[in-house]
């Protein structure tokens, strides 16, 4: 399960419940019950989870979780370009929505986000690229 995961990496990295709950900005009682499967948690909060585990978050998914996820991988890809913006900036909205209650604490946790999208788009250029066989221009 995810949150023994959690558990095993966490105290692999010898991190306290307490070091993680504060930088995730979460209770350490919240925590506790996430590692003992006893509370669920979002997309968010399992990616900022491992970003502050520094571990990759396929490294915490089971076979059968990775399993679940790349369904969700394809129908975004599936989405038109138009959808997948949309989609981005909704994601987004949200997020600042959560987060604008922490302040500038999280700011990492945004840098990360915008990372993650950037390169989600430069694999979608070079996939492109290859589909049509045509050289991306270069920046002036």
């Amino acid at each position: 399960m995810i949150g023994e995961r959690i558990r095993q990496v966490r105290n692999a990295r010898q991190l306290s419940l307490t070091d993680v709950a504060v930088e995730a900005g979460v209770s350490v009682a919240t925590l506790s019950r996430i590692e003992n499967n006893k509370q669920g948690l979002d997309i968010d909060l399992f990616m900022l989870l491992a970003r502050i585990l520094k571990t990759d978050p396929n490294d915490i998914l089971d076979d059968s979780q990775r399993g679940a996820a790349e369904p969700i991988a394809q129908k975004l890809n599936a989405l038109r370009s138009t959808e997948r913006i949309r989609f981005w900036k909704e994601l987004s909205a949200a997020s600042r929505e959560r987060r604008d209650g922490r302040g500038s604490a999280d700011f990492g946790g945004h840098v990360d986000e915008l990372l993650a999208q950037i390169d989600y788009i430069r694999d979608e250029l070079l996939s492109m690229r290859k589909r049509f066989h045509r050289p991306v221009p270069k920046r002036a």
